[in-house]
């Protein structure tokens, strides 16, 4: 009674139980709306492949303009077109999903109104022979290194800027203007855009994404003759086997030794292969470069779209990325086999020395003389052995004088041969 009071004087009515189920009800008929959208959406970039139809609108404008006129030489309709000054970025994404399109002819008209349909090419289709085959590769690299595969962030830019820079990278690709190695043949299109300091900001993303490129581009030196030959040595101060390399051509590409057991540190131009075990066999070996950025599944893979009712007259949009790796073949040889260093045994005896040292060490053993006096024939004869120090020798030699006396007893005398020599036994 008192809470029902309570409530009365503050005109609040309980919630009934059945408004409740139906509150809960709604909120979960939204989630799951919302779910079934974003897996169709998911399916829907899953489905994006050649022959593909999306349509696309054109987002908005940036706020970057060319710098002055320029005309090119268009590789599909064997052209010149003039690009008017002024002329703005155009940002274009798919209706359905952020599938984010660049222009793929520079100074082409994109299309009349605002949305338009494609059809998806895959980039080795025979439509797109006009362009090289080092030109199609340089513009899966701009899209792979450039926005939007990298963000905005890692390129150390805002998106438009990111946005401005792939675009002008990839004009530069399509129209040949960087060669096999990336390296820039042609500057016309650049000096257009970032002339007297023109978008600075565009102009160093511009810079990085080219230049991440082209170390992508150069092979480490030791790579780049085929087949490594990894022989590790072992190294008695880290107390394992290793092997060091020097990269002359300043690739600037980070390693890793596909193979357990074996890594790869890299400091500066120095790349050392380190194992803790020894390597008791041969073995094929793979080295991958590490420092190659993933492909975003959600990009989809790279597709070029093209308005099937006016063919090459109108503006070719390409999106998307592939995958890019570098392997690597090494050949590992293992440690040649290491024994203790061995002193060669005697074969010929010493010569005996006829007198002694006034001091011995106590690994020398003198022999005392012998005396051998033949009383009983008619001519005799003293043979006497002098005392003879051995040598000191090593840890591993054990030195024992060993005596051997020939005697021959011929009837007409005696005569007692007696020959000394230094025996030894060396260790293994």
């Amino acid at each position: 009674m008192p809470q029902e009071k309570s409530r009365k004087q503050s005109g609040t009515k309980p919630i009934k139980p059945k408004r409740m189920q139906r509150i809960a009800a709604i909120i979960s008929a939204v989630f799951l709306f919302s779910a079934l959208m974003t897996a169709l959406l998911a399916a829907q970039t899953s489905a994006v492949g050649a022959g593909s139809s999306v349509r696309f609108r054109q987002t908005h404008k940036s706020d970057y303009a060319n710098a002055r006129q320029i005309t090119i030489r268009d590789p599909f309709t064997k052209q010149n077109i003039t690009n008017a000054a002024g002329t703005p970025f155009l940002f274009t994404e798919s209706a359905y999903k952020e599938l984010h399109a660049y222009c793929l002819q520079k100074g082409m008209r994109i299309f009349d109104d605002g949305t338009f349909a494609r059809l998806a090419y895959d980039f080795k289709d025979a439509k797109f022979d006009p362009i090289s085959a080092s030109a199609k590769e340089n513009i899966a690299l701009v899209l792979l290194y450039g926005y939007p595969n990298q963000t905005a962030p890692t390129l150390r830019a805002t998106a438009n800027d990111a946005h401005a820079a792939t675009q002008i990278l990839l004009w530069e690709a399509e129209l040949s203007y960087r060669n096999a190695k990336f390296e820039r043949t042609n500057s016309a299109l650049a000096n257009a855009y970032f002339s007297g300091g023109n978008m600075p900001a565009a102009k160093s993303a511009y810079d990085q994404i080219a230049q991440d490129i082209m170390e992508h581009l150069r092979v480490p030196s030791f790579l780049s003759g085929g087949t490594l030959q990894l022989h590790l040595e072992y190294d008695t101060a880290a107390a394992n086997y290793s092997q060091t390399f020097t990269d002359t051509n300043r690739a600037n590409a980070d390693l890793r030794v596909t193979a357990a057991g074996i890594t790869v540190l890299r400091d500066g131009e120095n790349y050392t292969f380190t194992a803790a075990q020894k390597i008791t066999q041969n073995a094929e070996i793979t080295i991958a470069r590490a420092d190659i950025p993933p492909a975003r599944q959600s990009l989809g893979s790279l597709l070029v779209w093209i308005d099937p009712t006016r063919d090459f007259k109108n503006q070719l949009l390409i999106t998307g990325v592939e995958p890019r790796s570098q392997r690597f073949s090494a050949h590992c040889t293992p440690q040649a086999a290491t024994t203790s260093p061995t002193k060669p045994i005697e074969t010929t005896s010493p010569a005996i020395s006829q007198t002694t040292q006034p001091e011995t060490s106590a690994s020398t053993t003198a022999i005392t003389a012998i005396e051998t006096t033949t009383a009983a024939i008619d001519s005799p004869e003293t043979t006497t052995i002098a005392a003879v120090n051995l040598p000191e020798t090593g840890d591993k030699t054990t030195e024992s004088p060993a005596l051997f006396i020939l005697c021959s007893a011929v009837f007409a005398g005696i005569a007692i041969s007696i020959e000394a020599t230094n025996g030894k036994r060396v260790f293994e």
